[in-house]
């Protein structure tokens, strides 16, 4: 886990440069910084690992970062989620993650200045070998770090065996087999009088997650010597202890041997669940899937089944081979296919195919070759292991370089220490050039010429004059007047862009100034009616030229845009907002039949205008419709929405609306009927709205809705048989009432 620190470098200006920290894991040799490395160069960061600094570009480079997009991960059962340290693998270059989160992965070339990754599917990932001492052994002097590149994730029962099983017989599943570790080594020490009495370790060896058992054997009469060792952290030997020294040893004859390592990983392990009545095998479970295996490893029964049966004639096999040789053999009346063929107690494989009495094939490649030898055959239980290549695969989207953001150390930084990179700043690469190497071709332009400034007095007695730039000194001018060079103090001198002559001129004499040294390119703010319109080429004032944002209100002088534009633009800055916090005025049609136009927009808030001809508001909305009777609604339940929804839009004052209305439940209020209006009405006047129903108490023939100056309710009035109408309660509404209105009113505002 890294983070990030500073050091105070300057006490007087408590100068502050960050510092990138890590605490390594012993299987990771890339790491990526918090900030650019500038140039790319070593020195500009101090790398100390250990306590020790490292020397630059012999221990650590500088390299690229590259962060990915990914998509489409598919991890294998039982795999987490990508994470620094892993290994990713795109065709033949390989890269290691340096930092990961949710669809990203950055990651740096797995080999300084290797090849970029690219977009594209078919990336697979694999994890480093923690899990089995890898981790407690790896020195920062070591090249390599082993990968995970395969999972065992289930076992089943191909043929069940006959008979002869039970489920405490053992299944045996290979070890597994990522290499990177080594046998370690010792001499021994013997007294005169034949005792061993110490042991020198001379290789402490590597990948040992338990003390090797230690072996001292002798060709001549030594017996009885035993020793016992001990790890150090890395996952060596760090020393052998004599426990019996034993007694007839000598140092010719004796030998003293280590137990290798083991191959890495932890080894699988399953297990028989059931058999059937005759002994058949017919479960097994995977008890450990392992860790550390590149390629499926062998698995089979090794104890139980049916007796052997011993074969007629001999068999060989040549080495890396499925195909068995009979010599004097009947494999086709004596052998089925699927039969274990054995030869001693080692077993061969299962009959795959039976070409002719003196040939067969087996399921699986035999290794080792095979002399002359007798063989047996049996009906024996097969099993099968499902194995995964890789922990994930994954779909790169899109690559961005962070450049010169990682560290690359050449050798992989051991568990448990401490990292530390201290960006020293931003020094760069400076060269001399040689005497007489810099030619007029290796000039720019601007470097090859001078600003020159010439003024013709116009009046008697002119002795000061206006420079078009600054000079650094009165020595950095050459003033000649008619001819003649003048001295700085003698004849003139500067102040800014002011020069002033000793002695004033009469009219018509010339000055020339010329400003010495290297000619550069100056930015000058313009000067009050400069921009005048032969300054711009017509429509080159585009998008591009003004960076975005720039011109706003603090750059612009009030009314300057109105007083000085001119005419209207030809085209607007596509795609962006655009304020005008002013009246805009229009002598012509506003035209807004382009494909993304036609829209106006009004504030949120009504901006209410006493002006008659002003539109000020707009808005398009809808509210659930609401019925009271006497104000009330107890125990009253509307319909769903799409039938109890009031629509309306308002055009500056007018209201037009659209109400919609549906009863499940009148409830128990009583008292006049009213529909809640979206918007007050204005006070002068009132408003009709004509009204559908159905589903309405019997007597009624027709209903009004009445909109009252002031109110926000739509009174509901019925007509009676005798033509009258009177206000509509809740004895006219059944529990099933359905009512529709549209039309308009004026609002308050």
């Amino acid at each position: 886990m890294s983070y990030i620190g500073s050091r105070v470098t300057n006490s007087s200006t408590t100068l502050a440069r960050p510092r990138d920290e890590f605490e390594c894991s012993g299987n990771e040799k890339a790491f990526k910084l918090s900030q650019v490395v500038p140039g790319a160069f070593e020195s500009n960061v101090q790398v100390v690992l250990g306590n020790v600094i490292q020397e630059p570009v012999s221990a650590y480079t500088i390299q690229d970062v590259y962060r990915l997009t990914y998509s489409n991960l598919s991890l294998t059962t039982g795999a987490s989620q990508p994470k620094r340290g892993d290994l990713l693998t795109q065709g033949a270059n390989t890269f290691l993650v340096v930092d990961a989160t949710t669809g990203i992965l950055d990651v740096m070339a797995a080999t300084a200045g290797g090849a970029a990754p690219t977009t594209g599917s078919g990336l697979t990932l694999n994890v480093p070998n923690i899990d089995f001492g890898i981790d407690e052994q790896v020195k920062h002097n070591d090249e390599t770090i082993t990968y995970t590149t395969g999972t065992i994730t289930g076992i089943s029962v191909v043929q069940g065996g006959g008979s002869g099983y039970t489920t405490s017989d053992t299944i045996f599943i290979g070890a597994p087999n990522i290499g990177g570790n080594e046998r370690a080594t010792a001499t021994v020490s013997v007294s005169a009088t034949g005792v061993i009495q110490s042991i020198t370790v001379t290789n402490a060896g590597k990948g040992y997650v338990t003390p090797p058992a230690v072996t001292i054997t002798s060709s001549g009469s030594g017996t009885n010597a035993t020793a016992t060792a001990t790890l150090n952290s890395d996952g060596g030997v760090e020393s052998i202890a004599v426990d019996s020294g034993g007694s007839g040893y000598d140092f010719i004859s004796t030998t003293i041997a280590i137990e290798n390592a083991t191959s890495g990983g932890r080894q699988a392990t399953a297990s028989i669940t059931s058999v059937d009545g005759s002994g058949a095998v017919t479960g097994v479970s995977l008890t450990d899937a392992g860790t550390g295996y590149t390629a499926k490893p062998l698995v089979g029964v090794t104890t139980g089944g049916a007796a052997t049966s011993t074969g007629t004639g001999t068999i060989a096999m040549a080495g890396n081979t499925t195909t068995v040789t009979g010599t004097g053999t009947a494999f086709t009346s004596q052998l089925t296919v699927g039969q274990a063929l054995f030869v001693g107690e080692s077993t061969l494989g299962f009959i795959d195919a039976i070409a002719s009495d003196t040939s067969l094939t087996l399921k699986t490649t035999v290794t080792q070759a095979v002399a002359d030898t007798g063989f047996s055959f049996a009906t024996r239980a097969e099993l099968d292991l499902t194995f995964v290549g890789d922990e994930a695969t994954l779909q790169v989207d899109a690559v961005e370089t962070l450049v010169s953001q990682g560290l690359y150390f050449n050798g992989v930084p051991r568990p448990g220490e401490n990292l530390y990179i201290k960006h020293e700043g931003g020094s760069s690469f400076q060269q001399v050039p040689a005497a007489g190497s810099v030619t007029e071709d290796s000039l720019s332009t601007n470097l090859k010429s001078f600003t020159v400034d010439k003024f013709t007095t116009s009046g008697a007695s002119t002795s000061t004059f206006t420079l078009s730039k600054t000079p650094a000194s009165g020595n950095a001018i050459l003033v000649v007047i008619n001819g003649s060079v003048q001295t700085e103090t003698t004849h003139y001198s500067v102040s800014g862009t002011t020069l002033t002559l000793v002695t004033p001129l009469s009219a018509g004499v010339t000055v020339t100034v010329v400003h010495l040294g290297f000619g550069t390119v100056s930015r000058n703010a313009f000067v009050d009616g400069t921009l005048t319109a032969s300054a711009f080429t017509d429509l080159s004032m585009t998008g591009n030229k003004i960076a975005n944002n720039t011109l706003d209100g603090t750059k612009l002088a009030n009314g300057a845009v109105v007083a000085h534009l001119g005419f209207n633009p030809v085209a607007s800055n596509a795609g962006t907002a655009q304020s005008i916090d002013s009246e805009l005025s229009l002598s012509a049609a506003l035209n807004m039949s382009a494909a993304g136009s036609g829209q106006i927009r009004f504030p949120a808030t009504q901006n209410n205008s006493t002006n008659a001809e002003t539109l000020d508001d707009y808005r398009e909305s809808s509210l659930a419709s609401v019925l009271g009777f006497g104000g009330n609604q107890v125990s009253m339940n509307m319909g769903a929405t799409a039938v109890n929804t009031t629509y309306f839009t308002k055009v500056g004052n007018i209201v037009m609306l659209n109400m919609e209305m549906t009863l499940t439940a009148k409830g128990s209020s009583t008292g006049n009927a009213e529909i809640v209006l979206p918007i007050v009405a204005d006070a002068s006047g009132d408003a009709i709205i004509p009204i559908w129903f159905e589903n309405m108490a019997s007597g009624l023939t027709s209903m009004i809705g009445r909109i009252e100056g002031g109110s926000q309710a739509l009174k509901l009035f019925k007509r009676d048989t005798d033509g009258e109408y009177t206000a509509c309660t809740e004895a006219d509404f059944t529990n099933t009432s359905h009512l529709i209105g549209s039309g308009t009113y004026r609002s308050a505002t």
